[in-house]
Order: C-alpha cells, then sequence, then structure tokens
C-alpha cells in the first residue's frame, strides 16, 4: 500500500510540471520543424485527438523511432498469425518512426503517442481499446503504464535496460517495483537486462526471448567491387562527419582513388553537412541528384547519402563501415546491418544502446572497435592494406546472426499466453 501511495503522489507530482511545461513542449515541436517540418504537422495527435475511427478492440504497439518501427514490422507478422482478426494500431514519437511504419504498411492504424498526461492517454485507449499494449524495448512513461495497464495487459517487447538506466530506475527506492509490476511481461533482449529489471523489484512473468533486431536484418552476401576503395560512414551525427571526413583526407594520401559514402543520422543536417563537406575541398556529390545511380558509379570523393531508405543498399555497396553515434558519446547504432550486409563493420566505443549486441559480436571477435579519430584511420588503412581478415571476420558474424534468430517467434509465442490468461 505504502509503494502505490508513493508512486500515486509521484505521478501526480509528474503530471503537474508536465502539464505546467506543455506549452514548451509545443514550442519545442515548433523549434525542431524548422528543420524537419513535419513536427507542425498533427499537433492534435500529441493531445490524443486523432482521425482514427472508434474501434471495438485493437492490439496496441508503441515504437518510438525508427529502430523500435523495425523491432516492431518484425514481430507483426507473427501477431497477425495468431490474432487475425485484431486490427493492430502502432503509435511512434517521432515523424521518421511515423513515416517508416506508414511506409511499411504493416499497421491497420497509425498516429502519434500523446503526451504523456492521463487525459491524453485515455482519450487515445477509448478511441482504440487496446488488448493490450505492447511497448518496443523500454518507455516506461508513468502514465501511459498505469493508464494502458488498468485497461489491459502491458508488455515490454526486447526490453532492454542498461546499468546506467538501472541505476537511475533505483534511485526512485521502494517506487519503482510498483511501477515496474503494472507491466504483466517483460521479454528480455539479453539475460543482462533480465537480472537488472530483477533487481529493480520486478516479480510479474519475466523472460529472455532475445533481441527481434537479430530477425529483422536478412543475412545477404556483398557485392564485391573490382577492387576495396569505399567506405561509408554511417547514422554520423555532428562532430563524427568532421572526423570522418578528416580520416578520408588521410586516407587519400595512400589510397587516392578511396571514395566515402556519408550517412547523416537526422535528414535534418543534410544540408548542415553538405556545407561541411565543401569546406573540405574534396569533389563531392548528393544521390539526390544522381537519379539513383549506385555507389559504384559516383566519381565523386565524398558522396552525401540525402535520401532516405538508402542505408540497406549503400552497406552491401561499401567494403567497409562505420557505425556512428559511438565516437560521439550517444550509445551507438546498429551495428547489424552492414554486417548482414557482408560488410566489415567498425564502431567506436560508446555503444550503450547496443550493449548486449557488441559485446556478443566483440567475444566472437567479429567487430572491429575502435577508441578514437587515430584508431579509426588505422583500422581503415588496415582494411585497404589487406582486407582478406576483415572478410574473413564478417562471414564469422554472420554465421552468428543466423544462430540468434528466431526471438521474434519466441516473444510472440509468450505474448499470446499473457493474452490467453487474460
Amino acid at each position: 500500500m505504502l509503494t502505490k501511495i508513493g508512486f500515486e503522489a509521484l505521478r501526480l507530482v509528474y503530471s503537474l510540471l508536465l502539464l505546467i511545461a506543455l506549452p514548451a513542449l509545443f514550442i519545442r515541436l515548433l523549434i525542431k520543424s524548422l528543420k524537419l517540418p513535419a513536427y507542425r504537422q498533427r499537433w492534435l495527435e500529441r493531445i490524443g485527438i486523432n482521425p482514427l475511427p472508434q474501434l471495438e478492440r485493437s492490439l496496441w504497439i508503441h515504437a518510438v523511432s525508427v529502430g523500435e518501427v523495425e523491432v516492431a514490422k518484425t514481430l507483426i507478422p507473427h501477431l497477425k498469425i495468431q490474432h487475425p482478426g485484431l486490427p493492430i494500431v502502432v503509435t511512434t514519437t517521432t515523424p521518421t518512426g511515423s513515416a517508416a511504419i506508414r511506409q511499411s504498411k504493416m499497421a491497420d492504424f497509425h498516429c502519434y503517442l500523446p503526451f504523456d498526461l492521463s487525459g491524453f492517454i485515455k482519450r487515445l485507449i477509448d478511441k482504440i481499446q487496446p488488448q493490450a499494449l505492447i511497448v518496443i524495448e523500454t518507455e516506461l512513461w508513468p502514465n501511459l503504464v498505469s493508464c494502458a495497464s488498468a485497461n489491459g495487459p502491458v508488455i515490454l517487447a526486447n526490453a532492454r535496460l542498461s546499468e546506467k538506466s538501472q541505476a537511475g530506475y533505483a534511485k526512485l527506492g521502494f517506487i519503482m517495483p510498483f511501477w515496474l509490476n503494472q507491466i504483466s511481461l517483460l521479454c528480455c533482449a539479453d539475460t543482462f537486462s533480465k537480472h537488472r529489471f530483477s533487481e529493480l523489484g520486478y516479480t510479474q512473468t519475466l523472460e529472455t526471448t532475445g533481441n527481434i533486431k537479430f530477425d529483422s536484418i536478412p543475412v545477404q552476401e556483398r557485392q564485391h567491387n573490382d577492387s576495396p576503395s569505399t567506405w561509408i560512414a554511417a547514422s554520423t551525427h555532428a562532430e563524427e562527419e568532421a572526423i570522418a571526413i578528416r580520416v578520408h583526407q588521410a586516407l587519400l594520401q595512400q589510397q587516392p582513388q578511396t571514395q566515402l559514402l556519408l550517412a547523416p543520422r537526422h535528414p535534418d543536417r543534410f544540408d548542415e553537412v553538405f556545407q561541411l563537406i565543401k569546406v573540405s575541398g574534396l569533389s563531392h556529390q548528393k544521390t539526390s541528384q544522381s537519379n539513383g545511380a549506385i555507389a559504384p558509379s559516383y566519381e565523386a570523393s565524398i558522396v552525401l547519402l540525402d535520401e532516405m531508405g538508402q542505408l540497406k543498399q549503400r552497406y552491401r555497396e561499401a567494403d567497409i563501415a562505420f557505425i556512428g553515434g559511438s565516437l560521439a558519446p550517444l550509445g551507438g547504432h546498429n551495428v547489424l546491418e552492414p554486417i548482414a550486409a557482408g560488410t566489415p563493420t567498425i564502431t567506436g566505443p560508446n555503444v550503450r544502446n547496443f550493449q548486449a549486441i557488441v559485446d556478443t559480436l566483440q567475444q566472437e571477435q567479429v567487430l572491429t572497435i575502435v577508441e578514437n579519430e587515430q584508431a579509426l584511420l588505422h583500422a581503415l588503412q588496415s582494411f585497404f592494406e589487406r582486407p582478406a581478415p576483415f572478410q574473413v571476420q564478417v562471414e564469422s558474424a554472420q554465421d552468428r546472426l543466423l544462430s540468434m534468430q528466431g526471438s521474434a517467434r519466441k516473444t510472440a509465442e509468450a505474448i499470446q499466453a499473457i493474452l490467453g490468461e487474460s
């Protein structure tokens, strides 16, 4: 009882502060829209007013952005087999996530998740009548969890919990177990996360079903070029583009025909990064200006990938890949896609968002981790001088990926068991 009172008191304070901050949240959307206009659209959905029809029942999946949508897209076919007559509603938070789920056509209905105020959340629940809420990964918003759990089971799929996040949640003390135990099922991506949730006081159904991201990427053979000459720096952030350009300039001293494909993480930074490329003095080109020509046809030294949906194909065309968000202290991005494409892969040390995946691949010695700019240059120089060991490395990594698939099916079976009980 004490834990419930403490949690509800904390939720009340949190809700009041969020309500006060509501104008600032809309101003923040407006500021973001200066770079990505989609942020100024569909604002009514942010307060729970949406164009969805009134549903009698549904299965609700929340996937914050593009990465979580990829997981959802892998899980949805299994859920549709189990529940063929149940409409699937997918909510996202970002415009890029929205575009990804709409483009996939895998959701029966889609809208933005409202801001985390009970009135807004309940408005959406009343509209879609969810049999359950499946949250992809770990979006533990207090009102979302409380309102949804009062309506039906709340399930976390592909749940991950880092040491840092565990330490943050642990500061809530005796309140945290009550918050967590409103969740009926936790499907963890790895055993480390399972132990951390348990240590925080979770006592409901807790399973390690594996990382669905291993399922979401088909293993392919790389499209071999005649000679190693192209590298891709993908999902980069501020400062990492400058690092990539400097490294490329140094590479050109030994490998004058080397080409860099540069793919910033966020579309709103394309123009900013292109200006940075111009300043380098190297020949440059945008993919949006080349009528969709494949990478080997480019003549420029640096090619900016300024169109969405290109990365999977570009990974297959490149000879080696560096994945950004990892030299900057941002937690890294998905290293599985280039590996699945048959491309040797390098990442920086800041990989907390994918720590379990990186640890697994590192144990198998099938992933190159560099600590800084100089180490990235050295790794690329080593590859261009002697690519064979790197190719053996990625082939071993692909074998490892194949052995770790099946998590989406296991997760769907665990969800089915909970829905059967409810």
